[in-house]
């Protein structure tokens, strides 16, 4: 039903270097309706590097950020849930997302079901 994805704001957690914004770029989502959010300093600056200007890159904790609620169609998030060992701060995560988005808004959730072998964590 996303037949204007113009007028989509999204929002990637754990957006590492960029990747999955540049192909949401490649999709029609205009870099000023589109963002992320990355804790890992070295990773937020590979983004900013490979993202045109007008995409919202920011370094930190995704549960501290600020922003208006509701305000988000999309929120993005790959991996980033099997990778936080606290249950408590996925929840507080995992909160944070709901209240960001708008009614009708939607969360794409890709993790992995059974422990990841390349991260001993």
């Amino acid at each position: 039903g996303w037949r204007e994805p113009g007028t989509r704001r999204v929002l990637e957690i754990g957006c590492g270097d960029g990747g999955n914004l540049l192909d949401l770029l490649r999709l029609g989502i205009p870099a000023a309706q589109l963002g992320g959010i990355e804790l890992l300093p070295e990773r937020c600056a590979r983004a900013r590097a490979r993202l045109p200007a007008e995409v919202e890159v920011v370094e930190g904790d995704a549960t501290a950020l600020e922003r208006p609620l509701p305000s988000l169609d999309l929120v993005l998030q790959f991996t980033v849930f099997s990778s936080l060992l606290d249950q408590a701060y996925q929840q507080r995560l995992a909160d944070t997302i709901w209240r960001w988005l708008r009614p009708g808004g939607a969360l794409l959730w890709y993790d992995f079901a059974v422990d990841n072998p390349s991260n001993r964590d």
